[in-house]
Parts: structure tokens; sequence; C-alpha cells
């Protein structure tokens, strides 16, 4: 399969990366050498998932969107606590965070899901919202309330993408500010904190 870069995208992310990999070694060298070993792994990953015919990703969906059910399932049971949170599986040489791996199974999800609906449709907005909902919830109950709000950022930006309709845009940010007023009362002090930080 012949492969069309996006030169513009692949200068700015190594721009991006060059950068944060800077800021990281005036910190802690250790953890720089570290990050770059990261970096190019996820370069290679780029080129191989780039000349992958998008159709087999398609095809693969299915199972890539259980398996990373499956591991945040397990991450529950068999995950390593750090800083009153659960979402990192330890492996004798590395660590792996399943929620990860979770974000990426929710854009072929919905993508494929998509593929062959449209989100001008009310109920199809609907039941892609319940796909990655177990998703969503797991990650949540570690708790990791960015990466909750990162897939459920996914699934919003897919939608819009995918068709949604301007009011059903506003029906949905009416539901989530509702949502996030009862909610607000059940975080931790210190997940507080960085909202109020947030928006300060």
């Amino acid at each position: 399969m012949r492969v069309s870069w996006d030169l513009p995208l692949l200068l700015f992310t190594a721009v991006l990366g060059t950068f944060s990999l800077l800021i990281i070694f005036s910190v802690n060298k250790n953890l720089a050498t570290s990050q770059l070993v990261f970096w190019l792994i996820g370069a290679l990953a780029l080129i191989f998932a780039s000349s992958f015919d998008h159709r087999n990703w398609q095809r693969m969906s299915i199972g890539i969107y259980l398996a990373a059910v499956i591991l945040l399932i397990l991450v529950l049971f068999v995950g390593e606590p750090i800083r009153g949170s659960t979402r990192w599986i330890s492996f004798p040489s590395f660590r792996f965070q399943p929620s990860e791996l979770a974000k990426i199974a929710a854009i072929f999800t919905l993508a494929g899901f998509y593929s062959k609906r449209q989100a001008s449709q009310f109920k199809n907005v609907i039941l892609s919202f319940l796909l990655i909902l177990p998703i969503a919830l797991l990650i949540l109950r570690e708790p990791d309330i960015g990466n909750a709000l990162s897939v459920i950022a996914i699934w919003l930006g897919t939608s819009i993408a995918a068709g949604l309709r301007p009011k059903t845009i506003l029906l949905l940010f009416v539901v989530a500010a509702f949502v996030a007023f009862l909610g607000y009362e059940q975080l931790a002090l210190y997940q507080k904190q960085r909202i109020l930080s947030f928006l300060n």
C-alpha cells in the first residue's frame, strides 16, 4: 500500500516531541532517555500503522475493543496502585497503561460504527455512546478522570465528524453540564482542586 504522508503534521509532531524531550532533559536526564526510547518506538509504530491497509484496521476494531475492555477489567485486579489510583499493569521491565490502548480502541470502534451509519440520526448517537461507555466507566473506576474524559471527547469529536446536528450538540452540552454539576461533589478534594486550578 502506497503511503501519502502529511508532512506539516509530521513536522509539527517532531518539533513538539523535541521540545518535550528537551524540557524533560533539563529536569531528569534518565527520564528523558527513557522517553526518547518510547518516542522512537512510537515513530516505528506510526510507520507500521501508516503502511497498513485501513480496511484491515476496521476488521480488527472489534478485537482491539474487546482486548481493551479485558485489560481495563484486569487492571482493577492486578494493577499496581500508584498515588491512590490503579492504572498500570506492571511487567518485569516496564509498565503498561491499558487506558491508552482503550483510547485507540474507541477511535477504531467509532470509526467502524460511523462508516455504516450517520450521526444525524439520534439513535445512532446513543448507540455509539453506549459502545464507548464501558471503556469510559472502567477508566473512571481506576480512578482516572482525565483519560475517561478523553474517551468522551473522542466520541464527541468523531460524532461531530460523522454529521452530528448542531441542536444535538447543544443538547449534549446541556446534559453534560447537568451531570458535571451533580458529579462535582462526588469528587475527591485533589480532583476538585485540579478543576479549580484549570478554571483559574
